[in-house]
Parts: C-alpha cells; sequence; structure tokens
C-alpha cells in the first residue's frame, strides 16, 4: 500500500504512525498480535513530496459487516482487549496519569471555547472518579473504529489494524472499547457521534447490545469497582476532541457543523 499525504497535517500524521507502529512491532509482550500492525516497507520524499509504502493486509474494514450483526463487533473488542492485555501494567492513578488523560486533553478541547461551567464539572466528576483508583495501564490504538480494522469477510477473523497515528503506551484501555462501540452505534443507527455521546450522558442507553464489552473492558481497565458510563464517555469524548485538534487543527476549528453536533451539544449535556 502507498501513502501520498498531500497536506503538512497529513505528513506529520504519517511521522507519527511510523514511530508508534515501528515500537509495536518490536514490543516483545505481543507475541502473534503483532502481526496485526502494518509495516513500513520504504518511505522517502520525490520533488518535494513525501511518501510511504506499508503492507497490506488481507480483508475488508470491519464496517462493510455491522449490517450482519454484532458477531464482528464482538471479534474487533476481542483484538484489542488482546493487545490491552499484553502490553498492561498495574499502577494507581495519581497526578501524572491525570494530567495526561484529563487536564492536557481538556486544555486543548477548552480552546474551542464554551461557557466555564461545563468544563469545571467535567473535570470534577471524571477527577473524582480516576483518582486513587488502581488501573491497568496499556497500548491503546486511540482511534478503534471499525473502518480501522480489517477482518475475513468470510470468518470474521480480524486481519490487520490500521491508522495507528493516535496510538500510545500507558493509557486507558477501555476508551478503545468506548471508541469502538460509539463508532458502532453511529454507523448502524446514522448518528453523529456527539449525539451518541449526549445520549449516554443524559442516563438514556448509549450502547446498545455492546454494553457487556464496554463494562468488561471496563473492569479490565479500572479493576475494584464500577467507572460511571458517564465518566468513560467524557474521557473518550475529550480524547477524541483533542487528537482531532492535534492532528488537523485548521479544518477542525474551522467545521462549524462538527463543533455544533460534537463539542457543543456535548457541554450543552454535561
Amino acid at each position: 500500500m502507498v501513502k501520498v499525504p498531500s497536506t503538512e497535517d497529513g505528513r506529520a500524521s504519517q511521522r507519527r504512525e511510523g514511530k508508534i507502529v515501528t515500537a509495536l512491532r518490536a514490543e516483545t509482550r505481543l507475541g502473534d498480535w503483532a502481526g496485526l500492525v502494518p509495516v513500513r516497507l520504504a518511505e522517502g520524499s520525490t520533488e518535494g513530496h513525501s511518501w510511504l509504502v506499508e503492507s497490506a493486509a488481507a480483508g475488508v474494514p470491519a464496517s462493510r459487516l455491522l449490517p450482519k450483526g454484532p458477531a464482528v463487533i464482538e471479534a474487533v473488542a476481542a483484538a484489542a482487549a488482546t493487545l490491552h492485555q499484553r502490553t498492561s501494567s498495574e499502577g494507581v492513578v495519581g497526578d501524572a496519569e491525570l494530567d495526561r488523560w484529563l487536564d492536557q486533553p481538556m486544555a486543548l478541547a477548552r480552546t474551542l471555547g464554551g461557557a466555564a461551567g461545563p468544563w469545571v464539572r467535567i473535570a470534577a466528576e471524571t477527577r473524582s472518579a480516576l483518582a486513587g483508583r488502581a488501573v491497568r495501564a496499556s497500548w491503546v490504538h486511540g482511534n478503534y473504529t471499525p473502518g480501522n480494522v480489517l477482518v475475513d469477510p468470510g470468518t470474521g477473523t480480524v486481519t490487520g489494524v490500521i491508522d495507528w497515528d493516535w496510538g500510545a503506551p500507558g493509557d486507558l484501555g477501555v476508551l478503545d472499547a468506548v471508541h469502538l462501540v460509539v463508532s458502532a452505534v453511529g454507523d448502524t443507527s446514522g448518528r453523529e457521534l456527539g449525539d451518541v455521546v449526549v445520549a449516554g450522558l443524559r442516563g438514556e442507553g448509549w450502547a446498545g447490545r455492546y454494553g457487556d464489552l464496554v463494562a468488561g473492558s471496563a473492569a479490565a481497565t479500572l479493576p475494584g469497582g464500577d467507572v460511571p458510563d458517564r465518566v468513560l464517555l467524557l474521557l473518550f469524548w475529550l480524547r477524541h476532541v483533542a487528537s482531532n485538534l492535534a492532528q488537523q487543527p485548521r479544518s477542525y476549528r474551522r467545521n462549524l457543523l462538527w463543533r455544533r453536533r460534537n463539542v457543543e451539544a456535548v457541554l450543552r449535556a454535561v
């Protein structure tokens, strides 16, 4: 597969992803799971245009198989659970973790504006739920949607995981599960990501048939007691907004429809 990014944001994403997939392929704890990660075969620049060649996995995006039922999402969730389990380490959520998982993404998201009240409530609610808790932090994909996971259309077996530019070690694996479920629910219902998050914040059913997947991942990531769905959704939403702004700042800041449906609507529901 050949990639030729046309913008500086795209080139920065390409460089970031290159570092991540190289680190993942060298992660001995992953074992055979590392085979799901693309291999960088060659990269360079020609006449001012950067390019790269990476291995292509067989299969189709899991998003194409959503109409066939929940089995494909269950297989995709299981693949993420293996990544998290094999690379996890135990610890306690302290100031450094709260800064990385809450304060930093919130600082970036807040540059979009909005009244102070909702942001203060988000910080207080998530900090209270996480501070001092046991945690099993692990490698995460960071943008774990059905479209970024390839599966064999005949067997439903996961054959590859692509687009790793939001990946990171030592993070909250449960947020991959939340991202997967929010995306799957949105894709199958035709709802915007922000609409699904708002439903959850209002106490409505948001995970549909996939609630057990989120609960299982939450118990594995943050053992020792239930974490409210609201907190998981807010942490996911903060990381999603901040990652988009970090990756394509100009595009997302100028996209008033995206901001209204995925940022302002969520702040009103907090």
